[in-house]
């Protein structure tokens, strides 16, 4: 019994501890978790063992499948709701098909599995000792959570969000700084428990950076101080179009389109106190393709957005399909997911300012990850869009000459992808809107979890966020954490709030990225080194 527990069970519960790190529908989420579900999990690999004779990488797999499923049941289980609802594969089909999501949810476990194997065959060969030292080992975990490609990445450093603003370090190193000092604790203590040593050198070096960590996230927390009058009047239209609705308006039937556009409306022209600055709807909100070419001298904009800038004044951001020319006759890719600027001018009226085309598509929801034999395959799997990718990064100005930029659902998730964002337009810009359709999800964790994901791009690079959504959450979140304003799930409704400005200097993390952490864990590998190198001479070797 003891033994099926080690192999099976435990792996299992750490996995659902990772997840309740992440916020939970109905219930409240821990962020240490994490850190104890990686001690759990790592301490039971065999690969990681100082025992040569104990190294068991299939039963290490199975610890890690085992690991992944307990936090798709826990956390992520909302995928086959997404398969029920955009898949159409019925109950219990969706759940089985579901199950094996598992091995895509935390990929960065089974290529530590990998490479740590990779690496055990080098150290019996040419000696890389030095390599399972636990900052180098931290270190790695960063390197394989940055790199390995992941659909929803969800990191270790992630669930430190829940103390903010007390993460004043967040925007000189982002995400990749929290992960690495709960990696190098996580390590530090397996070692000692494994090898039944007290190093007391390192326990006191682990211990002493960690708190000088925690340190400076308490004592200097996140601030967010906008300029007094730099602030834009904002109305988010959160129409809650149920998805068999959605696609019957992109299949053209004339009374869905009609009552899709009718609810659009009434949020949009709906009377408010203040004279509105920004109009934002959710992605792919309108829905025929169109082609903008056609807009560029001012004429053929389409009736709906003439009538709602005539009434509002405002100028519009809103998510659609945007057609783009194919580039040769076997191109089967044609159409852009897209976040289309008008402008509001005094004199022309509305006026098509530009759009924004996703570059990082979803593999298996808006194209396939198969090259080549995407035309074939696209013959056969209908239930996708095909999504031309994006080509260039935009930099909008809108009124009171206020920038921002554009980032469409997932692209969110990824600090590498805002910062390549950033470092590309030509100045700071003031905020940043993410449009999103979580309606495919349901009402899951699926729609809290991303949200919480998308803060951490306002904390590593001092950057508002405005989140437009169809079904929810869709909210206006601040550098420090904060949110100005926010719509529950599901809800028909629309948000009026300032949002409140600031010119922009770029972040440390902005500039720099992972070297910071890179660094930090180089600095601190020396120290130990030199620590022990120390004792070792005084005849303290073992402590």
């Amino acid at each position: 019994m003891k033994r099926l527990s080690t192999i099976y069970f435990e792996p299992l519960v750490a996995g659902c501890f990772y997840a309740w790190g992440f916020p939970l529908k109905g219930f409240p989420s821990f962020f240490l978790a994490p850190m104890l579900a990686i001690f759990l999990l790592c301490y039971r690999l065999t690969l990681l063992s100082p025992k040569v004779s104990e190294r068991n990488w299939k039963k290490d797999l199975g610890r890690v499948l085992l690991f992944s499923l307990g936090a798709w049941l826990l956390g992520y289980s909302w995928i086959p709701e997404t398969l029920r609802i955009f898949g159409e594969i019925i109950f219990p089909l969706n759940y089985l098909v579901g199950s094996l999501s598992t091995v895509l949810i935390l990929p960065q476990f089974f290529t530590f599995l990998i490479l740590v194997a990779v690496l055990n065959a080098l150290h019996k060969r040419f000696g890389l000792k030095f390599f399972y030292h636990p900052i180098l080992m931290a270190l790695f975990f960063v390197f394989l959570e940055e790199f390995t490609p992941q659909l929803f990445p969800t990191h270790l450093g992630h669930s430190w969000l829940q103390l903010a603003p007390y993460l004043g370090l967040a925007p000189y190193a982002g995400v990749p700084l929290f992960s690495f000092f709960s990696f190098w604790l996580i390590f530090e203590v397996m070692a000692m428990v494994r090898e039944k040593k007290l190093f007391k050198s390192r326990l006191i070096l682990v211990f002493s950076f960690f708190a000088l960590f925690i340190l400076g996230n308490v004592l200097f927390p996140l601030k967010y101080t906008p300029t007094e009058g730099q602030s834009l009047e904002l109305r988010l239209a959160q129409v809650n179009i149920e998805s068999y609705l959605k696609l019957a308006s992109e299949k053209g039937s004339t009374k869905a389109v009609k009552e899709v556009f009718s609810k659009y409306v009434e949020l949009s022209m709906s009377p408010r106190s203040k004279r509105m600055d920004l109009l934002i709807w959710p992605e792919t909100a309108y829905p025929y393709t169109i082609d903008s070419k056609l807009w560029l001298d001012g004429k053929n904009l389409p009736p709906l957005f003439l009538q709602i800038g005539e009434y509002t004044r405002a100028d519009m951001v809103w998510g659609g399909y945007e057609w783009g020319a194919p580039a040769n006759p076997d191109d089967f890719e044609t159409t852009y997911n897209s976040a289309i600027h008008f402008a509001h001018d005094p004199e022309k009226g509305m006026v098509f300012k530009g759009s924004y085309r996703k570059m990082r598509l979803i593999p298996f929801g808006e194209t396939l990850p198969f090259g080549p034999l995407n035309p074939w395959l696209g013959e056969i799997i209908k239930n996708i869009s095909y999504f031309k990718k994006g080509e260039k990064f935009e930099l909008f100005t809108t009124k009171k000459d206020k920038t921002f930029i554009s980032a469409i659902c997932y692209e969110i998730l990824f600090s590498s992808f805002v910062r390549d964002y950033l470092k590309s337009v030509s100045r700071p810009p003031h905020f940043l809107i993410n449009l999103t359709n979580d309606s495919w999800y349901g009402d899951t964790n699926e729609p809290l979890q991303h949200l919480f994901l998308a803060k951490w791009r306002a904390l590593e690079f001092d950057l508002p966020i405005v989140r437009s959504t169809n079904s929810g959450i869709s909210a206006i979140i601040y550098p420090d954490g904060s949110e100005e304003a926010r719509l529950p799930y599901g809800v028909k409704e629309k948000l009026d709030a300032e949002l409140k400005l600031k010119d922009r200097t770029p972040t440390l993390y902005e500039r720099f990225g992972l070297m910071i952490t890179i660094v930090v864990a180089l600095i601190l590998f020396g120290l130990a080194i030199g620590l022990e190198k120390s004792l070792r001479a005084k005849g303290h070797a073992n402590e």
